[in-house]
Formats: structure tokens, sequence, C-alpha cells
């Protein structure tokens, strides 16, 4: 499933839209989500999704919510700068 652009865009698409709509409960188990993703996801994969991910993370971490959720979309971001480097440019 990680390796397929198809699948990776589903749950990319339903883990965003937990990541914005949730609790702060769902959103940090969200952002604990995109980073297993971005970990097992081939870059190649992951590239077409990166700035639907960074858009999504960002958004999110400039709310007031706990420091727990901040600090998984900081690991999540991190992973996109290690992966998805040329792909997070526009970001």
């Amino acid at each position: 499933m990680f390796k397929l652009a198809s699948g990776v865009t589903s749950l990319v698409a339903m883990i965003k839209e937990a990541i914005m709509h949730g609790s702060v409960h769902v959103r940090t188990a969200s952002a604990f989500c995109f980073k297993y993703l971005l970990d097992f996801t081939p870059p190649e994969v992951i590239k077409k999704e990166v700035i639907k991910i960074c858009g999504a993370l960002i958004r999110v971490v400039n709310d007031k919510f706990a420091q727990e959720l901040k600090l998984q979309i900081f690991f999540a971001l991190r992973l996109i700068q290690l992966k998805g480097t040329q792909a997070a440019k526009g970001m």
C-alpha cells in the first residue's frame, strides 16, 4: 500500500481531514500517522503529496493546541525535510 501512489493519496486525504477537523487527541494521532506514512513510503511515491501534508501540518501547528500535538507535527515536518527536500521547496 505504501508503494502505490493511489494508496498513499487515499491515506493522505483521510489523515488530512482528521488532523484538520478532529479533537486534540485525534489530531495528535493523525500527526503520528503522517510520521509513519512519511517514514515507510518511498520518496518518489510521496513527492506528489508532500505539499498537501505540509500545508495541513503548518495550518494546525499555528493554532493553540497542546505541546504533544505540536511535537508530533514538528517530527513529521522534520521527516519531510529529510525525505522530500525537493518536493518541499515550495514550503
